[in-house]
């Protein structure tokens, strides 16, 4: 991939020590550059004289841009059109300007039309072609430039305009906006927060004038004057959109904030000032995403100290959800001690995830909690009752407890009871062992019939076991199982599954 080259404009301002030196291109490079270039390419002749302008042989390099503008190449047109405007490397000629400008906003150069516009504005078409101007810049600004959507906005923005034309300017303002350009983003806002706006507009303009302030402008005191006019979860709404348009633009560099030598979150990212505004402003669930995303590190710093604090501002101000996180959250850092009875009190007011979350700790010592026999076992039946997609895992779960008398007293009929419902739940794997139970107690069309729905299920065990029992069933046997496979099959589309599970029968 060649070096990215930029104008000569910027090139002639590293000349004169604004800035670094660009790298030359390694002699191989510039080797197949040249060629490419004395072939006829004329992006590639555009290139080549971009490098011989760095390197200072600025008349070949002139000579190939020409080249690169006469064959129709519309950013050398827009090139050369520059150097006749600024009188860089070649002497002024606004007449000539006009014509490359001309002829690069015919080939789309986005740049071009505007860059036309000033000339005919500044005369070099003629006193007579001034009116033109505005045309240039509306066209201009209709193909997508933002620094004519700002002009024109601006100039359909004066005293008295018609509520058409105000239409019109809005969005030319929004337009230039989004591109970033901090006096449209300004302008947008004063228009937005005018007396009288909705909570939109004052959101939109508290937005815009924050964007305003990360690119620079000194908006502190409109910000403030917006933000008194806002409810504070509306507030809080607009400042993490402005965290998180700071985070698409450079989420690695956000990441980068951290405590500073006092102990305090930094403020080195502008996203996470905002991010953590928002905390103080929002309400009890945005306290929570904030604290979670804090926790996490996913986009913001990992500051698991302010994550904590906002965890249990959240559960103090009666987030239903906040216990469950912030035990997830202890758990995470290495704190079973409380993460546990935090998970119990969320899972106790029938957070589904808390108890899952329980049931697994306490089954596995997940996280540092010790093994919990009765713990897990009191969680998985409450979930085995609940309603659900996972219904039917936990059902099985609870009929193999009862099976083996793991936490539970042994009892068979209970076991088979809480089987059942795995499968007809589509419980691939419960489906297999009823299937086995059928076949040891000698009912081998029972058996095929649920070994054939546990294939439909995708269980890889099931059809192997259908083969075996193919070859001691008749013909008619065999069939009336596949009918009652399918049959059951067509009645419970709510059973059919897409478990994955795995490919070892062994």
């Amino acid at each position: 991939m060649l070096p990215v080259r930029t104008s000569i404009v910027l090139l002639a301002l590293v000349a004169m020590g604004a800035g670094p030196a660009l790298a030359a291109w390694p002699p191989d490079t510039f080797e197949m550059i040249q060629a490419e270039a004395k072939a006829g390419d004329p992006r590639r002749q555009l290139e080549l004289g971009l490098e011989l302008w760095e390197r200072g042989d600025r008349a070949n390099a002139l000579a190939w841009i020409r080249r690169a503008a006469e064959h129709g190449s519309a950013d050398a047109q827009a090139e050369l059109a520059a150097h006749y405007a600024s009188g860089m490397g070649l002497p002024r000629n606004p007449a000539l300007a006009l014509k490359w400008y001309e002829l690069a906003a015919l080939g789309g150069e986005r740049t071009a039309l505007a860059k036309l516009a000033t000339l005919v504005e500044a005369g070099a078409a003629g006193p007579g072609a001034k009116p033109i101007a505005a045309t240039l810049w509306r066209q201009a600004a209709d193909h997508g430039d933002p620094d004519a959507s700002l002009r024109v906005a601006r100039g359909l923005l004066h005293a008295g305009a018609a509520a058409k034309d105000l239409a019109t300017a809005m969005n030319y303002l929004k337009q230039a906006a989004e591109a970033n350009v901090v006096p449209a983003r300004i302008l947008l806002a004063q228009h937005l927060g005018k007396p009288g706006a909705g909570k939109a507009e004052l959101a939109e303009a508290y937005f815009q004038y924050g964007c305003a302030e990360v690119g620079g402008a000194q908006v502190g005191a409109a910000l403030g004057a917006i933000a008194k006019r806002l409810a504070l979860p509306d507030l809080a709404v607009a400042q993490l959109r402005i965290s998180s348009w700071i985070v698409d633009r450079d989420c690695e560099a956000v990441r980068k904030a951290t405590y500073s030598a006092d102990g305090k979150p930094s403020y080195a990212s502008p996203a996470l000032k905002w991010f953590l505004l928002a905390a103080a402003n929002g309400d009890v669930a945005t306290k929570v995403a904030v604290a979670e995303e804090l926790a996490r590190g996913t986009t913001m710093p990992r500051l698991p100290d302010e994550a904590d604090k906002l965890f249990r501002l959240a559960i103090a101000g009666g987030d239903p959800v906040a216990n469950r996180k912030y035990g997830e959250h202890l758990l995470r850092t290495g704190d079973p001690k409380h993460a546990a009875p935090v998970l119990e009190t969320a899972a106790s007011h029938g957070d589904e995830q808390a108890m899952a979350t329980l049931y697994l700790a306490y089954k596995q010592g997940d996280g540092g909690v010790p093994r919990n026999v009765l713990g897990c076992v009191k969680w998985l039946k409450a979930l085995a009752n609940r309603k659900g997609e996972r219904r039917m895992s936990y059902a099985a779960d609870l009929a193999d407890c009862y099976e083996r008398g793991w936490g539970l007293p042994k009892d068979e009929e209970l076991a088979r009871r809480w089987l059942l419902i795995a499968v007809e739940a589509g419980n691939p794997v419960a489906e297999l062992r009823w299937a086995n139970d059928l076949e040891r107690q000698q009912d081998l069309v029972g058996a095929a019939t649920w070994y054939d729905i546990a294939g439909r299920n995708h269980h890889p065990c099931a059809k192997p076991a259908l083969d075996r029992l193919a070859k001691l069933l008749s013909p008619a046997l065999l069939t009336k199982a596949r009918l009652d496979a399918a049959a059951w099959w067509s009645a419970h589309p709510e059973a059919h599954s897409s478990w994955g599970i795995g490919t070892n029968c062994g």
